[in-house]
């Protein structure tokens, strides 16, 4: 007779129980990662030494931008030209994370001094270099909405949408120095 005990005590006893687990997503740093604080509330007894596995489903972008000075063959991290020269620009938006990234929009400044060429933004998920990349993003002149790819002024958005856990799209575009 060892009285009533609460459920768990005894070696090998099993029950049923319900956990509400709730997670709050805090501010994102400058390296891409979201901290979460997670707040376990339970019914009955729950000790330090129970143990609470939380898995972040969240989505960990890693944009990268690199310049070509010979209209996208190659790429490297930086470069420069003369008036006249055609820079194009690659970057890629990395999702490594396991949940999917929505409403992704990338803004990216346009160095003082050049112009963007017309007809010019690409994307594809793997293409290495510019001519490969398949799909042409179009600016809409003066449409009447937001336009998902915009090259005004000096400064260039490009809507990317949803980017599912593990994937990754290539934003292409030129400008031409002045």
């Amino acid at each position: 007779a060892f009285g009533a005990l609460p459920a768990g005590t005894l070696i090998a006893e099993q029950g049923t129980f319900t956990m509400v687990v709730t997670a709050t997503a805090g501010p994102a740093t400058g390296d891409a990662t979201v901290p979460v604080d997670v707040t376990v509330s339970a019914t009955g007894p729950l000790t330090t030494t129970d143990q609470t596995i939380s898995t972040f489903n969240g989505a960990s972008l890693t944009i990268t931008k690199e310049v070509s000075l010979d209209l996208g063959a190659t790429f490297a991290a930086s470069g420069s030209g003369k008036p006249g020269d055609t820079l194009t620009y690659r970057i890629t938006v990395s999702n490594g994370g396991a949940g999917n990234a929505t409403a992704v929009v990338v803004t990216d400044p346009m160095p003082a001094y050049t112009t963007y060429t017309p007809g010019s933004a690409k994307s594809d998920p793997t293409a290495t270099t510019y001519v490969l990349a398949a799909t042409v993003l179009t600016d809409i002149v003066d449409a009447p909405i937001p336009d998902p790819y915009d090259f005004t002024g000096t400064t260039a958005t490009l809507t990317v949408g949803t980017l599912a856990g593990g994937a990754t799209t290539v934003l292409y575009y030129k400008v031409t120095i002045q």
